[in-house]
């Protein structure tokens, strides 16, 4: 598999971000010192920023990025180093390796595995940047939290299975 293509796919699985916002990631997006990803409104789905807490794995595996990365705009770069690689090219990688699902399932395969792990549904939907109140306006005008330093212990826990796994 190609190492961008692979480090695209370990990003939005331990991100919990959709294809398109792992594509277009930026590094001048990324506060390491922070330890947070810091997506524009722009390059989310519902025109909202959305801040991503950085696992000590995403930490570890930015090194591998940025040893693959040559212009530093994106993180994933496209081949003619113009611009970021295509929101499907997980997706691609993943059917060429023989594997029957889709670059978004993983977020589904995340989110799954953090509720059985005991994490609160708001906190799962924060972190994959869902509707607040499941849609309902009500609801969502009361919940003002981002859950921020919950989300940022579940990344962890989850970076931690997900190396378990490998």
């Amino acid at each position: 598999m190609d190492a961008k293509a692979r480090l695209a796919i370990y990003w939005q699985l331990l991100t919990m971000t959709r294809p398109s916002e792992t594509a277009k990631a930026k590094w001048a997006d990324i506060d390491v010192k922070k330890k947070q990803w810091a997506i524009p409104a722009d390059d989310m789905k519902r025109g909202k920023p959305h801040v991503v807490p950085l696992s000590d794995t995403l930490l570890l595996l930015l090194k591998e990025i940025k040893a693959i990365n040559v212009a530093g705009v994106f993180l994933f770069e496209s081949r003619k180093l113009d611009g970021h690689i295509n929101s499907e090219t997980a997706r691609m990688a993943l059917r060429r390796a023989g594997i029957r699902s889709t670059a978004h399932g993983l977020r589904a395969l995340a989110a799954t595995c953090m509720q059985e792990q005991g994490y609160p549904e708001a906190v799962i939907d924060a972190a994959l940047a869902h509707a607040k109140g499941g849609g309902d306006k009500t609801m969502a005008a009361y919940l003002r939290s981002t859950f921020y330093e919950e989300r940022s212990a579940m990344l962890e826990e989850w970076a931690r299975i997900v190396r378990c796994l490998a």
